[in-house]
């Protein structure tokens, strides 16, 4: 139960602000199960709960609420390598490249509202502290994979105790590198999704971003052989279950076996990115097959390209 709650004017922000009890927040945060994998929220635990701690008094949102939301950029930062300091984490610049880069599954008025909480939050918790936006890193993105670790994702293929539980490992992973799909739009693919044809593959995406992304040669017969075996209506990994769960697949392969040789959606994403722009994939094309509007997120991802012999170089500039 609330031990007290008051409710007061903010005078500077002119807005009502609901005050609650230590119980209410501890309950909450006690209560709290984060849908993250256990590796990150050992990591996150303490600073997610010190700062809702800290803001839940002053901010007109529960402790609940609050949870998910810190949890979740708490999560992003520490996985795109910003140290996890309040004025890092809730800098502005650092939640809008969050809300920007790591909601792209969220519609726009759940990103619009998880943005305002996490403003608040901020507010609550810096005040006119400076920002430090000099050593912001939230712009780097995540560095693909190499070779040889993709070649290490067929140890965790194989890890997989049943043949049904292996076919979804190799539909996730060709569905990532093979067309750069979020974890969302990965759990959200049917088999009637999977278009083949004399072109080769392509697949059907629906959500936020709707769009057809042709499929690398190299995934193609795995994405393929997977639809055929499938009834149309049936979702391409975990096919009997009924529901599209919005972290299904990240869970997925935090609670499979030998987890630490899964892929992470995210860079098997980055890694198709670079393969396109590595190999001069007109920009236009790599754009709306990724489901981005702005050269911004494509050209975050330039540093990854390897370097191209003087020759070559002379070469593409001199043109036909």
């Amino acid at each position: 139960m609330l031990s007290y709650v008051q409710t007061a004017v903010d005078a500077n922000r002119g807005i009502i602000v609901s005050r609650y009890g230590w119980s209410m927040g501890e309950t909450a945060r006690s209560s709290y199960r984060p849908n993250i994998d256990e590796t990150t929220w050992s990591a996150i635990e303490a600073f997610v709960t010190t700062a809702v701690t800290d803001a839940t008094p002053r901010v007109a949102y529960s402790a609940t609420e609050l949870m998910g939301a810190v949890s979740r950029l708490a999560a992003w930062c520490h996985t795109n390598g910003i140290a996890l300091d309040q004025n890092h984490v809730f800098a502005a610049a650092t939640i809008e490249r969050h809300v920007k880069d790591g909601l792209d599954n969220y519609s726009d008025a759940s990103r619009g509202n998880r943005r305002s909480q996490l403003r608040r939050v901020g507010e609550a918790l810096l005040g006119n502290a400076p920002l430090a936006p000099a050593r912001f890193t939230a712009a780097e993105p995540l560095r693909p994979y190499s070779p040889a670790d993709i070649a290490q994702f067929s140890i965790w293929v194989k890890a997989q105790t049943t043949p049904e539980l292996q076919a979804d490992a190799r539909t996730i992973i060709s569905l990532g590198l093979g067309a750069g799909l979020a974890a969302s739009e990965i759990g959200a693919l049917r088999a009637a999704d999977v278009i083949s044809d004399k072109a080769g593959v392509r697949v059907r995406v629906a959500g936020s971003r709707p769009r057809e992304v042709q499929v690398r040669r190299e995934r193609e017969e795995a994405l393929r052989s997977r639809a055929t075996e499938l009834p149309d209506d049936a979702y391409l990994v975990r096919p009997a279950r009924t529901s599209d769960a919005k972290n299904f697949v990240s869970n997925l392969v935090t609670r499979s076996d030998r987890p630490e040789r899964g892929p992470q959606t995210q860079r098997m994403r980055a890694t198709w990115l670079v393969h396109h722009l590595s190999a001069a994939t007109p920009v236009a094309v790599l754009m709306e097959a990724a489901g981005i509007q702005s050269l911004d997120a494509l050209a975050r991802y330039v540093q990854f390209i390897p370097p191209v012999r003087p020759a070559s170089a002379r070469e593409a500039s001199r043109g036909d």
